[in-house]
């Protein structure tokens, strides 16, 4: 700001200064003349406008893989503003096919700085989305970024298998069959978790 002279040329600065609240700023000055017979004071108060920068939004991946009915985890990303505390910072989150990634999916997390996004797409969805995450600062303006999400549906629960059983044995009675081998499968469930059970039609013969 330019100084304010006194007859004299003696200035003295007030001091006092206040923030406004779109990013500007108020400064107060004030003048004394040397001669005390003729002593005055003047208030200046200028108002300087700053330009709000817009804020910073970095480490979201380009792309982000899942399968239908699990999750990605917490996605880390950070965000940071010029004049907004990050603390104060609003991130928002969109997404461009609700049939795969539906806003319940979709969960922002993380404080200050560091942010978290987590994507956990329904169970029978598939196909691909675009979520777009955004950071908005308290005068309004924002940054966006966006993540190319690939939603692999999963396939359907199919029958377990089970092989290898004869279809008839003969047996004495008091006698045993001796074990008979088989063998078990399933598409989605490891062989171990499989349950096995027997029943027999005739209690009285094969209790």
């Amino acid at each position: 700001p330019t100084s304010v002279l006194g007859a004299d040329n003696e200035d003295q600065a007030l001091p006092g200064v206040a923030t406004t609240s779109d990013g500007g700023f108020v400064l107060a000055w004030g003048m004394s003349e040397g001669n005390a017979a003729d002593s005055s004071e003047v208030m200046i108060v200028r108002y300087l406008k700053t330009d709000n920068a817009p804020p910073t939004l970095t480490g979201l991946p380009a792309t982000a893989p899942v399968t239908a009915g699990a999750s990605t985890g917490p996605i880390g990303f950070t965000v940071g503003d010029a004049e907004t505390p990050a603390g104060d910072l609003v991130v928002t989150v969109t997404s461009s096919n609700a049939a795969v990634l539906p806003p319940g999916a979709i969960t922002i997390g993380g404080s200050g700085t560091n942010r978290t996004i987590t994507l956990a797409p329904p169970a029978g969805a598939g196909g691909a989305a675009n979520v777009t995450v955004t950071v908005t600062d308290a005068g309004g303006v924002s940054a966006t970024g966006t993540i190319a999400v690939q939603v692999t549906a999963t396939p359907p629960d199919t029958a377990p298998t089970l092989t290898g059983l004869p279809g008839a044995v003969q047996l004495t009675p008091g006698g045993s069959s001796g074990p008979i081998p088989f063998t078990v499968g399933d598409a989605q469930t490891p062989a171990a978790a499989l349950v096995v059970t027997a029943s027999s039609s005739n209690s009285a013969v094969l209790p």
